[in-house]
């Protein structure tokens, strides 16, 4: 393959794989699989949706026999097996996913054109519902000139070569007690 065709498609799979990773993580979310949406998530912000949830419901550290800092380190896992995950991660999860998309369940998703990148190793991917937008003569849905458009951000990290959600919304969300959010991005009506 001569290296500009290669060249090329490396561009596509670098913009196409971020959106991918994000709808197959929506959709995961949406349909109930939630340990595959945890999965899906960054290490860094499972520990910290698991702080959250520690210091929301501080009455669980007198069910178990180790700290806090221990509990999240177990409950963050990828495939965490302590008896506390289904309260905790797949209510985090599934409450992180209505605030993105308000509740919206049944809507068709697609992703923006591109990637936005935010930091070296992140980048936005947008994502929005397609009901009710044209579609033009190849299949594909088309936002109108001049047409505002709710935006739901999905924050994307390439970590161990595959894209993970590494924040939702606005902001990344940081490990500690109370774990602090941190504005990444702005909310927009997007047009790609």
């Amino acid at each position: 393959m001569p290296e500009d065709e290669l060249s090329a498609y490396k561009s596509a799979a670098a913009v196409v794989a971020p959106g991918l990773a994000a709808l197959v993580w929506l959709e995961a979310t949406l349909s109930g699989s939630f340990e595959t949406a945890w999965g899906g998530l960054d290490p860094v912000f499972r520990l910290a949706v698991v702080q959250e949830w520690i210091s929301s419901n501080a009455e669980v550290l007198e069910l178990v026999e180790v700290d806090r800092d221990d509990l999240a380190r177990q409950l963050a896992s990828a495939a965490p097996t302590h008896w506390l995950w289904h309260a905790c991660g797949c209510r985090a999860v599934r409450r992180t996913v209505e605030r993105l998309v308000e509740g919206q369940r049944g809507v068709r998703y697609g992703i923006g054109t591109r990637p936005r990148f935010v930091a070296p190793d992140l980048e936005v991917v947008v994502v929005f519902d397609l009901d009710g937008l044209p579609v033009d003569d190849r299949g594909r849905h088309v936002l109108p000139v001049g047409e505002g458009r709710q935006t739901y951000p999905l924050i994307m990290r390439l970590l161990e070569g595959r894209h993970v959600v590494r924040g939702v919304g606005m902001g990344l969300l940081q490990p500690g007690w109370p774990p602090p959010m941190k504005r990444s991005c702005a909310p927009r009506t997007d047009r790609s």
